[in-house]
């Protein structure tokens, strides 16, 4: 699977090597990690579709910037959005957002990458196998 990071100028979008693990091109730990990236390019060029963002504080970023990101099929675990913007508007413009949950009586491990199906299945525990 190829991902999308750039459109140039009145083009198409670059193509670049897919997510595949801790630090790699598309995981954003920090604010800091995600301007580096981007703060050069008009917001229209970026695109974060593959980008996994864990547990970053995104409230910095101007409101009308954000909303000209292409969000579709971004990913943000843990993150916080800016003034405004609610999870919902989030997925509805194609993100998967693991929220924190207040209720849970530790904090959810920013390392989380896995499908829907891996948190939910006991079986894909490594503990339940026969290995």
């Amino acid at each position: 699977m190829e991902t999308l990071l750039q459109a140039p100028a009145g083009g198409t979008p670059l193509e670049s090597p897919s997510f595949e693990g801790s630090n790699e091109l598309n995981e954003i730990e920090t604010i800091e990690e995600f301007l580096d990236k981007t703060a050069h390019l008009p917001a229209e060029q970026v695109v974060l579709a593959g980008w996994v963002f864990q547990g970053v504080d995104l409230s910095s970023i101007a409101r009308d910037r954000w909303d000209r990101f292409s969000l579709q099929r971004a990913n943000f675990w843990g993150c916080t959005f800016p003034a405004g913007v609610e999870v919902e508007s989030v997925r509805r413009r194609g993100a998967r957002v693991l929220e924190e949950d207040p209720s849970l009586p530790f904090k959810v491990p920013a390392s989380i990458n896995q499908r829907a199906v891996e948190l939910t299945s006991f079986e894909s525990l490594s503990i339940w196998s026969d290995d």
